[in-house]
């Protein structure tokens, strides 16, 4: 009898050994999630008053609280279902990840930090290759025919590949801001100057082997080009953003449950940064089901969609609401099909349930969906990750006239997803993915991978693709986005699996994903 309760006392304490484990584990990542979101998320924009206060709370809950009023307080209009200014600040991360990576992420950048703080430049003098500026333009040249050096020819000033970003006005700063980036290393990486010989070829002196020609050459310079004023804008610059906006109450949604309307959405993820995830949802509205009414020459649905999503503490995080208009001449038409609509959450790792309501504005019908949603914090192990694995009707480069707040966009692509994953046999399949993590040589800079991507039906090889990225990868700083086209013909009807594996050979580590999807005849079914 001792021996029984003596193994009931053993099974006990492993039993709590165990969820000790797992709660120091879970409360080791909130305490990273944190760390990220202070001091990548908001780096550019936190005062240092507010940092200060976040370092001394204590609890998770203190913790989410204040990230609720940081973002309350920067919301240009609480009236609107979507804090504009958080929007606004994560796809300028995105962009600057997908345009100014260069050996590090694009966020990390001067250039990324300067337009995560400060937004699109009004004006932008991009000098890629280098130029030749005449001896007007300043700096050392200009010293030689007006300083000691008077009498001296002028000549041309040969430049390093540099971009001037000029802004009418930013707050705190003044008016007629001008930005200057150089590339000295030729590898695509600006970084601020801070002297108006950074860019100069020939011209620059270092002050630590030569201080007397500097100075001398400092006192030609115009007043905006002297170091004393190139580094007290600097300075201006590192500060963060003047907030615009005052304290203000959340507002509170409530939540409805109808079924009159069955629609599809598909849900995906894709990382910002290291503690906030991207969540496109993609509606799929059967348009037989909606009520057109004529308006002058055409017929008109009107559909309203609204999007919450709720943490497991019952908290409203995030919030869309929108109108989706359809129209055309031939009513019969217009019912034949489906209509996609596309919006994106923006939400840090977590458990979320996520509601999706719409309603038929002119019949009053409404449909609702409910759907659980998993982001997973990044692991501190080295290795590859992958996002969702989207399947696409429509996957292109994005246009010229096209920005990364249009629907649809990811990056340098617009994805449009297969809603169902159901595909027709003469329809290409649309696979497409994107890769973080990578390890990168530290001679070339380049990553060494290996991609395979296998089909198959009931444990059975269909097919198999190889490829080292170079086919199909698109990298963009740390993040490499896969894309590729498979001809259906020669698959079978039914259930496809697709299976994806990325061998990252210098973390001699692999990252391993499957989707499935259907061939048919009638893919709408």
């Amino acid at each position: 009898m001792s021996s029984l309760r003596r193994s009931s006392s053993i099974a006990v304490l492993l039993l709590s050994l165990t969820w000790a484990a797992g709660q120091g584990a879970q409360d080791e990542e909130s305490e990273d999630h944190y760390k990220r979101w202070l001091e990548q998320d908001v780096a550019y924009i936190i005062s240092d008053e507010e940092k200060e206060i976040f370092l001394q709370l204590s609890s998770e809950e203190e913790r989410q609280r204040f990230i609720e009023a940081f973002w309350l307080r920067r919301d240009p209009n609480q009236l609107t279902p979507v804090n504009e200014f958080k929007e606004e600040h994560y796809r300028r991360i995105a962009f600057a990840n997908e345009r100014f990576s260069a050996g590090k992420a694009g966020w990390k950048t001067d250039r990324g930090r300067i337009y995560i703080a400060f937004g699109q430049p009004d004006e932008i003098e991009s000098n890629p290759t280098g130029t030749t500026l005449s001896d007007h333009r300043g700096g050392v040249a200009r010293a030689m025919e007006s300083g000691p050096d008077r009498g001296v020819l002028p000549r041309e000033v040969v430049t390093f590949p540099f971009e001037i970003w000029r802004y009418r006005y930013i707050e705190g700063i003044g008016s007629n801001v001008r930005i200057e980036f150089v590339d000295r290393t030729g590898s695509g990486l600006y970084h601020l100057a801070r002297d108006a010989e950074d860019k100069n070829v020939f011209a620059y002196k270092d002050p630590s082997t030569d201080p007397t020609s500097v100075a001398q050459s400092e006192a030609f310079k115009r007043a905006r080009d002297r170091t004393f004023s190139r580094t007290e804008l600097a300075a201006k610059l590192a500060s963060p953003p003047a907030i615009k906006f005052r304290d203000l109450q959340q507002a509170v949604s409530s939540r409805i449950r109808y079924e009159q309307i069955l629609f599809e959405a598909e849900f995906s993820q894709l990382r910002v940064t290291d503690s906030s995830f991207y969540v496109p949802i993609t509606f799929s509205l059967p348009t037989r089901k909606l009520h057109f009414k004529p308006n002058g020459d055409v017929h008109q649905a009107q559909v309203n969609i609204f999007m919450q999503a709720t943490n497991l503490q019952k908290r409203i995080v995030e919030v869309r609401e929108d109108t989706l208009t359809l129209q055309g001449a031939d009513p019969a038409q217009l019912k034949r099909g489906s209509a996609l609509y596309s919006q994106r959450l923006l939400l840090p790792p977590g458990r979320y349930v996520v509601d999706l309501v719409v309603k038929d504005v002119h019949s009053a019908k409404i449909g609702a969906k409910q759907e659980l949603v998993i982001i997973k914090a990044p692991s501190s192990t080295e290795g590859p990750t992958l996002s969702s694995i989207i399947l696409a009707d429509v996957m292109r480069p994005v246009r010229a006239q096209e920005t990364s707040a249009d629907p649809f966009v990811i990056g340098g692509h617009k994805v449009i997803p297969n809603v169902g994953r159901r595909f027709h046999p003469k329809n290409q399949l649309g696979i497409f993915f994107q890769i973080y993590g990578l390890r990168f040589d530290q001679a070339s800079g380049d990553p060494d991978v290996r991609l395979r991507i296998r089909f198959s039906r009931d444990g059975e090889t269909l097919m198999t693709l190889e490829d080292d990225l170079s086919r199909f990868g698109h990298l963009r700083g740390e993040t490499c986005a896969v894309t590729l086209s498979v001809p259906l013909g020669k698959f079978p009807l039914g259930e496809i699996e697709a299976e994806v594996l990325v061998a990252d050979r210098l973390a001699d580590a692999e990252a391993l994903s499957a989707v499935k999807f259907a061939i048919a005849d009638s893919p709408t079914g």
